[in-house]
């Protein structure tokens, strides 16, 4: 028992260490070109290095000036990530007054009850009903956009409200 209670110590202690020394605001790192020891902040790189090229150029080209190539994973990763919360950003920026947003909330509950519908009737396998409903909201981004940023195309004569009453029950419309 106080064996064991030692090693977690000693565990935790390493642990501890380890951390500290790498949460350190200034390590020294050794110049490459003339060997002396610099202080350099931790995840900042210099702001030029002895060729003149700065952190992100060195980043992006090769040395002799062509694009690096791009890692497909991290690409799709970067997007997949930016797909997530571009519809976070469009609020943000709303709210900030740079963009008029469109009702995202609005089109997301119309396109789940879309999908409720179609899934119960049959008309789509629950398998597909994800992609069911990103593509009804798509449709409604889009005729959003080409009615002059306007909801009046959710009520109007043929308007989706309208030809499909289901799919917006419950749903307050705000006027735009």
């Amino acid at each position: 028992s106080n064996l064991r209670q030692l090693q977690m110590r000693r565990i935790l202690l390493i642990i501890c260490a380890a951390s500290s020394y790498a949460l350190h605001p200034t390590v020294l790192q050794r110049h490459a070109t003339r060997g002396a020891v610099l202080p350099v902040s931790r995840g900042r790189p210099p702001a030029a290095f002895s060729d003149g090229k700065s952190y992100i150029e060195r980043q992006i080209f090769a040395e002799d000036g062509s694009l690096r190539p791009i890692n497909p994973v991290g690409l799709l990763g970067a997007l997949a990530i930016f797909g997530q919360l571009a519809p976070g950003l469009l609020v943000v920026l709303a709210k900030v007054g740079l963009i008029k947003a469109p009702p995202l909330n609005t089109f997301t509950a119309i396109a789940n009850n879309a999908m409720d519908v179609a899934k119960d009737s049959g008309e789509v396998s629950p398998f597909f009903a994800t992609k069911y409903a990103q593509d009804i909201w798509g449709d409604l981004l889009k005729q959003y956009y080409a009615s002059g940023e306007h909801t009046e195309f959710l009520t109007k004569t043929g308007g989706v409200c309208i030809e499909h009453a289901a799919w917006c029950a419950g749903i307050t419309i705000p006027e735009l």
